[in-house]
């Protein structure tokens, strides 16, 4: 039986250990001063139920899922907590400073509306009455999506979503909703208890009202559990995708 090759693991796990690498570093610093992201994979993460209580008990940037790079700019200008990055004038010398910093490669409006938000579903959020849960960012992407008709014909539209393992690192599930309609999707807001939350029915918006999403939909998902067999988990995966796409393109 022939042995497998480590090299590589054995590379990896040398370099981690070595004196001042990343291992030593983390174990001499105190726990407060680390930096790390918070994201999509922490949902299914077994310590989220540390990580996040904490994070709110301390108001960390980390919250916002932004990156650790942006993190250390916006704390080298006495930035630490949500509170302050939400409460800091753009105007000020310390927003200045941020934009210029080299490694800066965000948005301040953008970031600082995210916290004004994030805020909120924290310990105290109702302090800030006047604030949304929800709230439209200010920078947008200009759309470079076609128009719904071109040249007397409408144009398939495809809105996809992709269903992410975060635990296997894999695709567990594909959804899409297929439309030639007139109409745009849109999600709204409902008034509840006094506030404004967003509605979780989708609809169609036309210019003289709203309906029912008007077209097909697709859905397929991994019925079975992964078996964490590289080649084995890797085809199924392959399986899936293409299960998919081909459903899709018999749907148009």
């Amino acid at each position: 039986m022939q042995d497998f090759d480590l090299s590589l693991e054995a590379s990896d796990l040398l370099e981690l250990l070595k004196s001042e690498g990343n291992l030593h570093t983390v174990l001499q610093t105190p726990v407060d001063d680390l930096t790390y992201t918070i994201n999509g994979k922490c949902s299914d993460c077994i310590y989220a139920v540390h990580c996040l209580p904490e994070s709110a008990r301390q108001r960390r940037l980390e919250l916002l899922g932004i990156q650790s790079p942006l993190i250390r700019v916006l704390n080298e200008a006495s930035i630490h907590t949500v509170d302050d990055l939400a409460d800091l004038d753009l105007e000020a010398e310390a927003a200045i400073q941020i934009r210029r910093h080299p490694s800066f490669t965000d948005n301040l409006a953008r970031l600082q509306t995210i916290a004004q938000t994030r805020r909120l579903t924290l310990p105290n959020g109702d302090m800030q009455p006047d604030g949304f849960e929800v709230t439209a960012l200010p920078v947008a992407a200009q759309s470079q999506l076609p128009e719904h008709e071109i040249d007397g014909q409408r144009l398939v539209r495809i809105y996809l979503v992709v269903d992410y393992d975060y635990v296997e690192n894999r695709i567990g599930g594909l959804s899409a909703h297929l439309t030639t309609s007139e109409g745009k999707l849109t999600t709204g807001f409902m008034e509840q208890n006094g506030k404004w939350m967003p509605d979780p029915e989708m609809c169609e918006q036309l210019e003289n009202g709203g309906r029912s999403p008007q077209g097909d939909s697709l859905v397929v998902i991994k019925e079975t559990p992964w078996i964490s067999t590289y080649a084995t988990d890797t085809e199924a995966e392959r399986q899936l995708l293409e299960s998919f796409f081909v459903q899709l393109i018999d749907r148009n």
